[in-house]
C-alpha cells in the first residue's frame, strides 16, 4: 500500500516537471540559417515542443519533456526523456490524449496545460489537480 501511495505522489511529480520552449520562428531567412551552427536546428528540435502552449489544451509528448517538480519545488523533479524513460523511480512514460502512464506506477495521470511553465495533474482523473512546474 506505501509503494501505491510513493508511486502516486511520483506520479503526480512527473508530470509537473514537463518543460517547452517555444519553437524558434523559422522565416528562411539565410542570413540567419548561415549564422546558427550545423548542430544547432538538431538540438533545437529535440528541446522545443510542437507548439505554443494553450491553457485547458492537452499536452503532447513534445510538451512534457523535460524536469518537472510538483509546486515549483525541483528538488524531487522527475526528468522526461524524448526516448519514453525518466530519471525516476516510475520506469518508462507515455502520453496519449493527455493522460500520463507510468511503467511502474499503478495510477494514470490525466494532465492539462495551464501555460508553458505549468501543468494540472489529477491522479486518475479525480480530485483536486496538483500544479507542477517546469524546472
Amino acid at each position: 500500500m506505501k509503494y501505491g501511495v510513493f508511486a502516486a505522489a511520483g506520479a503526480v511529480l512527473l508530470l509537473a516537471g514537463c518543460g517547452s520552449a517555444n519553437e524558434a520562428d523559422k522565416t528562411g531567412d539565410a542570413a540567419t540559417e548561415a549564422a546558427a551552427p550545423a548542430e544547432a536546428p538538431a538540438a533545437a528540435e529535440a528541446a522545443a515542443p510542437a507548439g505554443p502552449a494553450v491553457a485547458g489544451a492537452k499536452p503532447t509528448k513534445e510538451f512534457m519533456i523535460g524536469k518537472w517538480g510538483q509546486d515549483g519545488d525541483c528538488t524531487l523533479a522527475i526528468d522526461f526523456k524524448a526516448d519514453g524513460t525518466t530519471d525516476g523511480p516510475f520506469g518508462n512514460w507515455a502520453l496519449e490524449d493527455g493522460v500520463l502512464t507510468m511503467a511502474d506506477a499503478p495510477q494514470k495521470v490525466h494532465l492539462t496545460i495551464v501555460d508553458d511553465k505549468t501543468i494540472d495533474s489529477r491522479l486518475d482523473g479525480k480530485g483536486e489537480p496538483k500544479k507542477m512546474t517546469r524546472c
